[in-house]
């Protein structure tokens, strides 16, 4: 009987562990998506404003 409730213990504790690997790599995964996605938009939008304006000074000057 303690032998099967310290391999029940033993299981329950390693799938906990692994469970919180899975949720933690989900988790981890989300954030640098969304860092990266972020990024992009970010980068994405400086370089927006860099065409804009120089489309607009060039329009200026001509």
């Amino acid at each position: 009987m303690f032998c099967f409730l310290d391999i029940l213990f033993v299981n329950n504790r390693f799938l906990f562990i692994s469970f919180l690997l899975y949720s933690y790599h989900f988790f981890f995964i989300h954030i640098i998506s969304s860092l990266f996605i972020s990024f992009l938009l970010y980068s994405f939008h400086f370089f927006f404003i860099h065409f804009i304006s120089s489309l607009f000074i060039s329009f200026l000057l001509l």
